[in-house]
């Protein structure tokens, strides 16, 4: 649909030290497409055999993400409790996230990581002695 906002990429993630996130996962992993190519000839003429062969091989790994790309925000019990408090036994970290008061945050930005391993591919031929 035209205009209108994807929440798994725009929503914050947010958050809390007692409670349940809120926010999206993001969309990560990896593509790891392979092809590879072989093949082999025998040319047998009178006392003599010759064979050839090679082998090409080509493998990718693109690994791909987004984690907190609109930003992440953590709240903590410690920013309305008690002064000196250890435990959540006073301060709620969703107290703290309706007065703004943030413990942590950080936002980062899409990744593309692309990589190619050519494997190594030779062409051999024997001679048969007869």
């Amino acid at each position: 649909m035209v205009n209108v906002i994807d929440c798994n990429v725009n929503f914050p993630n947010i958050s809390f030290s007692e409670f349940l996130s809120w926010g999206p996962t993001a969309h990560n992993g990896t593509e790891q497409p392979l092809w590879s190519i072989n093949d082999d000839l025998s040319y047998i003429r009178g006392k003599h055999t010759l064979k050839f062969g090679y082998s090409f091989e080509s493998q990718k790994s693109h690994g791909f993400g987004q984690q907190n790309i609109s930003g992440h925000a953590g709240f903590s019990f410690l920013e309305t409790s008690v002064p000196g408090a250890t435990s959540a036994t006073s301060g709620s970290s969703f107290a703290s996230f309706l007065v703004g008061a943030a413990d942590s945050g950080n936002t980062e930005t899409i990744r593309f990581v692309a990589q190619t391993f050519d494997y190594d591919w030779h062409v051999s031929w024997k001679r048969r002695k007869s």
